[in-house]
């Protein structure tokens, strides 16, 4: 059994989901809904404090909202972080302590996408931040206030500790790092440029010789949902480029993959 863990987006998770339909590898924890810099905050350095959930009671739900609103502010907490669309799964660092996991799958959409919010009247935790979605509720900003989003070359720092932190607990372990595509960005610049400039810097870092770097490929409209959401035969091109990796113990560079 081949067990594997995702940190980042539905391009992680659904290209996980499709590992375990094809060749039955076992998820054991899905980080998620998450931005790298905040997990780098709360999980590795713990510099900042887990916003109180009493706090969260002055918010407002819009009509029909509450359940995904709260499902996403959740599993951003110590108890229900890695359990995104798995509410069994076992505690991720007891997993990441105890278990064997074979592979990490990572992607960056969280930083591109995100912009992380912190309470405005909560003077003691004016420095801790999470993620809202901003247009489930009805008096958001009379509570919070948005920060910046994330440069790509702090996005780049972040995901270079999360990395260095995993490979503490598990040296053997294959990283595989899917930088999202860009392409499906054309009509929204900044992101455009945020996701394009990321890949530029991650892929010359050196920790990303270390690691199987995916670069933001190519998706024909036709195969595309949404901007962040593909085709099914897109994730199991990717579950099946990263089960034949696996296999052959191969080690890829930038030339090989694109």
């Amino acid at each position: 059994m081949v067990n594997i863990v995702t940190f980042g987006s539905c391009l992680s998770r659904l290209t996980a989901a499709q590992l375990a339909t094809i060749f039955s590898y076992k998820v054991l924890n899905h980080v998620a809904q998450i931005r790298s810099d905040n997990f780098v905050s709360h999980y590795i350095q713990k510099s900042q404090e887990m916003i109180p959930d009493s706090y969260y009671k002055n918010l407002i739900y819009q009509e029909g909202r509450a359940e995904e609103a709260n499902k996403i502010l959740q599993t951003q907490y110590p108890e229900n972080i890695g359990k995104y669309h798995l509410p069994n799964a076992v505690d991720l660092f007891e997993n990441l302590k105890q278990e064997n996991i074979d592979i990490f799958l990572l992607d960056n959409w969280c930083d591109i996408t995100y912009k992380l919010l912190s309470p405005t009247r909560l003077d003691e935790f004016q420095d801790s931040s999470v993620f809202l979605v901003g247009h489930s509720y009805t008096n958001l900003l009379d509570y919070f206030q948005f920060s910046d989003y994330l440069t790509p070359k702090e996005s780049v720092s972040s995901w270079q500790l999360i990395i260095e932190f995993l490979r503490q607990y598990q040296p053997n372990a294959q990283i595989f790092f899917l930088c999202f595509p860009y392409c499906t960005s054309q009509d929204k610049p900044d992101r455009y440029e945020r996701a394009k400039k990321f890949a530029e810097l991650f892929l010359n870092r050196p920790i990303a010789q270390h690691i199987i770097t995916v670069p933001p490929f190519y998706v024909k409209p036709t195969l595309t949902k949404n901007w962040s959401h593909f085709d099914s035969h897109i994730y199991a091109s990717l579950a099946g480029f990263i089960h034949h990796t696996l296999l052959l113990g191969d080690r890829f560079s930038l030339s090989t993959i694109s």
